[in-house]
């Protein structure tokens, strides 16, 4: 059975459960000092924010992601205004995914 892992910012375990244990209760509440969960499945270490709202999260992060790597074009490199546009274009999307329920 996969197992998340709570940790506090000395990386000492807070808690440990199946994952919907451990979302259910930091859901509920989290403790001052509780800084990060690792994942099981993936064995990787993130943020508490990140593992609350992973989705939002993987969309954003794919926006910026993708603002990099057009700001690189060499449309935006010649015309720096336009890579604002894009910025502004990207700003709004970000706020638009965060706005989803």
């Amino acid at each position: 059975m996969i197992q998340d892992t709570v940790f506090d910012k000395n990386m000492k375990v807070v808690f440990t459960g199946s994952p919907d244990t451990v979302l259910r209760r930091l859901k509920h509440r989290v403790e001052e000092g509780w800084t990060k969960v690792f994942i099981g499945e993936s064995e990787r270490i993130v943020s508490i924010e990140q593992y609350l709202f992973r989705e939002k999260f993987d969309a954003v992060a794919e926006l910026v992601r993708e603002t990099v790597r057009k700001s690189k074009l060499p449309l935006y490199e010649r015309r720096p205004e336009r890579l604002e546009g894009l910025i502004g274009i990207t700003v709004r999307q970000i706020f638009n995914e965060i706005d989803k329920e």
